[in-house]
Order: C-alpha cells, then sequence, then structure tokens
C-alpha cells in the first residue's frame, strides 16, 4: 500500500501444468489429454492496469469427438424445438428496469473512471496437437482426423489497432497438408492472410460422399 493506492507488481513469472486429462463419467476414452501448458514472462503492474505474457506453450494435446446416434436424434429435436425465448409484455417491469438503468448512468457519472485493462501475449504456441472425429450415425462410421496441428499466433494484444501474426499448418489424414500464414487485425487496420494447401487428395482408404441415382447425397464411408 502506498498510502490510499494500492501498487502491485508480478515480475518475470511462470507456471506449468503437465500430464491433464479430462473425461466425463462413465466414459472409458479421455476427450481431451494434454501433455503440458507452460505459461512463462508473467508480467503484471498495478495501479497501471497492465499484463503482460512472453510466452503459452501448450504442446500435446489430443481431443476426441463423436456423434451417437441417440445423441444425434437429440440434437435434431433441439433444432426442430428452436429454443425462442418467450417475448415479454412491457409494462412496470420495463418501466423498473428503464428507472434503474437511468440511475445506475447518473451515479456512475459522478464515479472517476478506471483505466481499462491492457493485456498482451507475445506468443502463443500450439505444438503437436491431435484432433478425432467420427460419425457414428453413418455405417459404417465416418472417421476423420488431424494430427499433428501446429499454431503460432504472435504480438496478441487487447489494444484496438493490434495485428496478430499467424502461422500454422495442419495434416489431415496423415496425407493432406494446409499451411495457413498471414496476419488478423481489427477492420480498420486491415489483415494479410495467405493460405497454401498441399496434397490434400483424399487417401487412398477413404471414400467421399458421393451423390446417389437420385442426385441426393449418398453416405460418408471410411475406413477406420
Amino acid at each position: 500500500m502506498h498510502g490510499d493506492s494500492l501498487i502491485a507488481r508480478v515480475h518475470d513469472t511462470s507456471l506449468s501444468v503437465a500430464g491433464f486429462a479430462m473425461r466425463p463419467a462413465g466414459v472409458e476414452p479421455d476427450l481431451v489429454t494434454l501433455d503440458s501448458v507452460v505459461v512463462s514472462g508473467i508480467e503484471v503492474r498495478h495501479p497501471e492496469q497492465t499484463a503482460e505474457i512472453r510466452r503459452v506453450l501448450v504442446a500435446g494435446t489430443r481431443i476426441k469427438a463423436w456423434i451417437n446416434p441417440a445423441q444425434h436424434a437429440q440434437l435434431a429435436d433441439r433444432v426442430r424445438a428452436g429454443g425462442a425465448a418467450p417475448a415479454t409484455k412491457p409494462g412496470r417491469a420495463t418501466a423498473a428496469c428503464t428507472a434503474k438503468d437511468s440511475s445506475a448512468r447518473a451515479a456512475a457519472a459522478g464515479t472517476p473512471t478506471t483505466p481499462p485493462w491492457t493485456m498482451k501475449l507475445d506468443e502463443l504456441a500450439i505444438r503437436d496437437l491431435g484432433f478425432d472425429f467420427e460419425d457414428r450415425t453413418t455405417e459404417p462410421v465416418f472417421a476423420v482426423a488431424a494430427a499433428p496441428v501446429n499454431v503460432t499466433v504472435r504480438n496478441i494484444s487487447t489494444r484496438p489497432d493490434a495485428v496478430f501474426d499467424v502461422q500454422s499448418d495442419i495434416t489431415i489424414a496423415e496425407k493432406g497438408r494446409v499451411d495457413v500464414m498471414g496476419t488478423v487485425a481489427g477492420a480498420a487496420t486491415g489483415g494479410r492472410p495467405h493460405a497454401e494447401a498441399r496434397e490434400l487428395a483424399a487417401p487412398s482408404d477413404t471414400a467421399l460422399p458421393q451423390p446417389d441415382d437420385e442426385g441426393a447425397p449418398g453416405e460418408r464411408h471410411a475406413r477406420r
């Protein structure tokens, strides 16, 4: 404490998590496994309201997902049901809310504003990520895998004029590969994305969906 002000500093701090796994109750395979997450170079300053991280490394993540016939039926029911919230009738409740909003704005007008936090991450590195998906509503089961997936994002910031540099490479079904590189920015700044696909022909053991004799989409087939 310095007078009535709180001064806090966190300097060059690191943290790590290793050997993480997650699964729902009663399900044998892990949905998510994670070799390690390492966060290094943490810097926090208050009352300056700034937080900076030098690097976040996420290594060896594996994600498994699937759709069972029962889940497919539940999803279809939810889509058909819609889910639109019932409309509220205007009346005293609306007037009360308007009055509360006006009071809150008046109170805020007399309170000194605190500057927003500014956050910056120099580099986010995702290494050797793998994703496995199965659609078990088809016969035979349709399966697809993407591994390894490597992503690097640099210069991440909450500043409105921030420009992020992105580079990634994704291997699909052990044969196809997609490389993506460029920048991500706000509409005012603009970005320069570039993508390159190499060897994206379907693997020899995978049959892609084909139209049937009447032109309707056929079933998806994949050999596991």
